[in-house]
């Protein structure tokens, strides 16, 4: 059971997996948990091996692929602002989940808006840092409204064994049938190096994107973000989960894509700038954006990631014209913040640069520069909370 934003602000999707496709998905919801009078029917699709485009992706197999099962989706409309709708999918010859519920984002101007975001998950108990940060965060969506979460790149590391994707969604199903589970591509659900013809974010090249000054692998194991976007859903504003924005109150969010190319004059470029220039400060004075590869790191590495300085090249004008306040990303497992900065100096009121990698996955512990821009760094399993 997961949740996300549709393209309206009352609109919401609940989607679910089940193994039969035999009758049309319901959701029966309302505003109380024993009343839910209001019924909405949804769609069904799913995928297979030879939808995949290389290596054990394409392979069935226990360590390679398995069949998914049905993905149901069903798109809520009409739901009122801060609001608490009860409800429960399933169908009557087949019968009914139990009843969840969930609050739907708040109306411009409400002064709160509590977000939890973290990247590089993976899954528990393969890592242990993902159990001691998937608890916790249970435990505050349990114990207070958060409004949605965001989960950039690096979603389950299934990395083509199915398996691991039915865990992965069981793992965050407590949180993400309570509140919109918003996600962006990371190179473990995307990169690969043949079989472009079946990617459907429309990316040139049998391999995509793929710059030689880049980090770009075979990490997705094959898969190329096909069970991630059959499994999850965004608005419709973009390119599907490559690339799209929304509003949550006062806050606009843009979640773009550095898995799929960035440069100046293309499709995304393109997008985010129109995107960008389309803000109404009046309306979402707080704009945060965010992907999956880091613009900013104090720490040494290498050989350096080069696309770090690509990145500040290409996009940091970008953000910076059009006052973006702060900008998150994962990748490195580890945790650092910046002061408001531009072109490695701290200015007032412009983007904050937030790493938010150390949710899961082994922590990494570099050494760092000591950069006047770096206000606060750490390796220990946590989140973001905003």
């Amino acid at each position: 059971m997961h949740l996300a934003y549709g393209d309206r602000t009352d609109q919401m999707y609940v989607s679910f997996v089940t193994n039969s496709n035999a009758h049309t998905p319901r959701c029966q919801y309302g505003l109380n948990p024993s009343s839910l009078g209001w019924k909405a029917n949804g769609t069904t699709l799913t995928y297979t091996a030879s939808d995949m485009c290389e290596g054990r992706a394409t392979v069935w197999g226990p360590q390679n692929f398995i069949d998914p099962g049905f993905m149901h989706t069903i798109l809520l409309n009409d739901l009122h602002p801060s609001t608490k709708y009860s409800y429960r999918v399933g169908t009557d010859e087949d019968g009914w989940s139990s009843v969840y519920s969930f609050i739907n984002r708040p109306a411009n101007g409400d002064s709160k808006v509590p977000l939890i975001s973290y990247g590089d998950m993976e899954l528990s108990p393969v890592e242990p840092g993902t159990k001691s940060t998937i608890d916790r965060v249970q435990a505050r969506v349990t114990s207070t409204n958060i409004t949605c979460l965001l989960h950039i790149g690096d979603i389950s590391y299934a990395q083509s064994i199915g398996v691991l994707w039915d865990a992965f969604m069981t793992q965050i199903g407590p949180i993400a049938s309570r509140v919109p589970y918003m996600v962006s591509i990371g190179n473990h659900e995307y990169d690969h190096v043949t079989g472009g013809d079946k990617d459907s974010s429309g990316a040139p090249g049998p391999g995509g994107f793929r710059p030689k000054w880049g980090d770009y692998g075979t990490d997705s194991g094959g898969e190329y973000a096909v069970p991630m976007l059959r499994r999850f859903h965004s608005p419709s504003n973009g390119n599907g989960l490559s690339w799209y924005s929304f509003d949550v109150a006062h806050i606009h969010f843009i979640l773009y894509s550095n898995v799929h190319d960035f440069h100046r004059g293309l499709p995304q470029y393109i997008w985010l700038e129109q995107d960008l220039q389309s803000v109404n400060p009046s309306r979402t004075p707080w704009l945060i954006s965010a992907s999956h590869r880091p613009m900013y790191s104090s720490q040494i590495i290498d050989p350096p990631y080069l696309i770090i300085l690509m990145l500040q090249l290409h996009l940091e004008p970008l953000f910076y014209k059009y006052h973006v306040d702060i900008n998150l990303y994962a990748h490195m497992h580890s945790y650092e913040r910046t002061c408001p900065m531009y072109q490695q100096k701290c200015v007032d009121d412009d983007v904050t640069q937030v790493l938010i990698g150390m949710d899961g996955l082994s922590l990494v512990s570099y050494p760092y520069t000591g950069a006047q821009w770096s206000i606060y760094h750490d390796e220990e399993y946590d989140y973001t909370q905003l």
